[in-house]
């Protein structure tokens, strides 16, 4: 199901990561790596990365410039060197220190300043593959690949499996103690859940894996409306009640998790019927930290979920 609808939620993430890089969008000339004495100094293996290159990478890469799976990094208490504007915005509380590399487009000259052992990158970013190959090892990962492969992959690249596989039995743990804090609060194991998201003016649903935080983390049930789509698409506000029909409890993503002129009037108007409305179960949530398609952003959306329905 999963490789049927990605390429469509694709294009509203991607929407997302536009709109935040394209204002700081910066490009560099080509130049060759100096990084050559010093790393090639450090111990290497060949490896195959997710999209059949078979690169050698250090054995114990020191200074990765990322300019994607940053995420994956910092599951793996791991910091870039360097990475895109969009990080930077993104996860700046957890980057301090980090060098920006540009925005969308990656400024070849300032990457090849940090001196970096390797580059990660994803293969829609492959345009650039061929300039920053001149300046240390490159390995790419598959855009399309799902959170928990990006992380493997990632944890491949580092040399760091046991951090990958500690973080995910926390993961787990993390979600059963989240059940057990709604059923604490009264919630219902059966209790049922919609999100919509909103990017400018439009309306957008998700296949619920998108949301797998707060569906397989914290527990609660898609409505059917929610288990009917599989895909990412724009719907037209006067669908939304039918889509969250039934629903005990709402998300609406809105940009800062603030109320929105559209969102305001759906909710008073076209939804002011709904149980989650009616029974002021519905909750503005951050955007671009539930819209962040790994597994960092999975946590976010079971630890947020929890707090919003418990107000703990």
């Amino acid at each position: 199901m999963f490789k049927k609808w990605f390429s469509l939620f694709a294009v509203g993430f991607a929407l997302l990561f536009v709109l935040a890089a394209c204002g700081n969008d910066s490009s560099g000339d080509s130049g060759e790596g100096e990084n050559g004495g010093e790393n090639a100094e450090a111990e290497m293996r060949t490896v195959t990365d997710p999209t059949g290159r078979e690169v050698e990478i250090p054995a114990d890469p020191q200074n990765v410039v990322a300019l994607q799976n940053v995420a994956d990094m910092l599951i793996l208490g791991e910091q870039p060197a360097g990475t895109s504007d969009y990080y930077l915005d993104t996860y700046g509380d957890r980057l301090e220190g980090v060098e920006s590399v540009g925005g969308d487009t990656p400024n070849v000259e300032q990457i090849n300043e940090l001196n970096p052992d390797m580059i990660l990158l994803s293969d829609y970013q492959s345009d650039s593959l061929e300039q920053l190959e001149q300046i240390a090892p490159v390995y790419m990962t598959s855009f399309g690949d799902t959170p928990e492969e990006q992380l493997k992959n990632t944890a491949d690249a580092l040399n760091k499996e046991d951090a990958s596989e500690e973080w995910l039995n926390e993961y787990e743990q993390q979600a059963e103690e989240a059940k057990q804090t709604l059923a604490d609060n009264n919630i219902p194991e059966d209790a049922t859940a919609a999100v919509v998201q909103f990017i400018g003016k439009e309306v957008y649903v998700h296949d619920q894996s998108v949301f797998a935080g707060l569906y397989e983390g914290a527990g609660l049930e898609p409505t059917e409306g929610v288990t009917e789509n599989t895909e990412t698409q724009a719907i037209s506000l006067e669908t939304v009640p039918d889509y969250v029909e039934g629903a005990d409890y709402l998300f609406i993503l809105t940009d800062q998790g603030e109320p929105t002129e559209q969102s305001q009037e759906l909710v008073d108007d076209l939804l002011a019927d709904t149980e989650a409305v009616q029974n002021d179960q519905y909750y503005y949530v951050n955007n671009t930290k539930w819209s962040d398609f790994t597994l960092l952003g999975r946590e976010y959306q079971l630890n947020d979920s929890v707090e919003k329905i418990t107000g703990e």
